[in-house]
Order: C-alpha cells, then structure tokens, then sequence
C-alpha cells in the first residue's frame, strides 16, 4: 500500500515537473523573438511599421508580429501625421487588434 502510494506520488511529480518544462520552453520560444534584429521604423496607435524595405527578412518580422497577437500585413501603409496625408507606400507592418 505504501509502495503504491510513493509510486503514484513520484510520478505525479514527474509529470507536473515535464509539463512545467514544456511550458516554459514553448513560450520562451515564442517570447523570445530577437527585438534589436526587428527594425522599427515607426510605431501608431494600432499598427507598427518595420520597413519599406521589401528584402528584409519577412519571417522574423512575422514572428515578432505573431509575439505582438497582430496581423503582418505584406503591404501596409505608414503611420501620417495628424493633418497630413498618408504617404501611399507598400511597408511590411504589424496591424494590432
């Protein structure tokens, strides 16, 4: 009986410990998008603008989007200026809900 229960415990302990692990990692690997390689040119209420740059590297951009819950979208507009009008440019952005 002793034995049962100290086998029940261990494993229920080796679970908890891997699922613990798997957490972690799975969110390290979406948390931890390399932010001083993503270029920022400007940033909006709603949306961020990485760049006009159509060469850039579109899946790390994707992926700091992704960590942000927002759209990528392949050809956003740039932020305006309150009064101006918006510059009609294809720039990889973020669109945030």
């Amino acid at each position: 009986m002793r034995r049962t229960i100290f086998t029940i415990l261990i494993v229920t302990v080796i679970v908890l410990v891997g699922l613990f692990l798997a957490y972690r990692i799975l969110k390290k690997g979406f948390d931890e998008v390399e932010t001083s390689k993503v270029p920022i040119m400007s940033q909006c209420k709603n949306k961020i603008v990485y760049t006009l740059d159509m060469d850039a590297d579109k899946m790390l951009l994707q992926e700091d989007c992704l960590s942000r819950r927002g759209y990528f979208n392949l050809c956003g507009s740039v932020c305006s200026a309150k009064g101006r009008p918006t510059i009609t440019v294809c720039a990889y952005t973020c669109e945030l809900k």
